[in-house]
């Protein structure tokens, strides 16, 4: 079987439940800051943070953190942390993308690089941004056919920034 092609975005990835997910948006849309509430809060999993590679394979999307940035998660204003082991995972089977401001383009972005997943307007800000994105999740599972959790890790890339 060919090896997956894995392409490089510009975006926040977690893990909840099982169900990978990834946060677009701008810089300072709050991407990180949404996810650093997911992780301590709801107990999600961080993937990466402001880079991720995305790919289709075996009938499904997958996501995955860049080296060395995959455990580190950017706190505004005290700079970028590294997570504990258990608040992070390298990889996730991907369900699902929210987009955290006005632009579309994100949307194009996925579908150009082969990623056929439901994307939806967020605000991350809202009281109930956290119980909003537990329904996606549900959502998620209850439609999702099984894929495989791990995908090899071999063609990993370093992250350019």
């Amino acid at each position: 079987m060919t090896p997956p092609t894995w392409h490089l975005i510009h975006a926040t990835a977690l893990c909840f439940k099982g169900m990978g997910f990834l946060l677009l948006g701008k810089s300072r849309s709050g991407k990180s800051d949404f996810a650093l509430r997911l992780i301590i809060e709801e107990g999600a999993r961080l993937v990466g943070d402001d880079a991720c590679e995305v790919a289709w394979c075996y009938g499904g999307a997958f996501v995955r953190g860049t080296l060395p940035l995959s455990s580190l998660l950017e706190v505004r204003p005290w700079g970028v942390k590294s997570l504990k082991e258990h608040q992070t995972t390298p990889q996730a089977s991907l369900a699902f993308a929210c987009v955290l401001d006005e632009s579309a383009a994100f949307s194009l972005l996925l579908k150009e690089k082969g990623i056929d997943i439901p994307v939806y307007p967020f605000d991350p800000f809202e009281v109930s941004a956290c119980a909003k994105l537990k329904l996606l999740v549900q959502k998620a599972q209850d439609f999702q056919a099984p894929l495989p959790s791990y995908l090899p890790l071999s063609t990993r890339v370093k992250s350019p920034l």
